[in-house]
């Protein structure tokens, strides 16, 4: 599933680089993700990874707002 997401140019991060991006805590990411305000893609057991430009999408963020 990642190499098939890599190939098609979907860049994914952890809630770690989100939440750096969004000014807020990976938990809240996590929080957001669980609740379907944002689109995440469960890689295995623990692993979760989001694709960041469709998370600013959703929450209607402009890149940077974070920093």
């Amino acid at each position: 599933m990642l190499d098939e997401m890599n190939r098609l140019g979907l860049p994914l991060v952890s809630a770690e680089a989100v939440a750096k991006q969004l000014g807020c805590s990976k938990v809240h990411v996590h929080v957001m993700a669980r609740d379907k305000r944002i689109t995440s893609h469960r890689l295995g057991k623990k692993c979760v990874r989001f694709n960041l430009d469709q998370v600013l999408e959703e929450l209607g963020v402009t890149k940077g707002a974070g920093q």
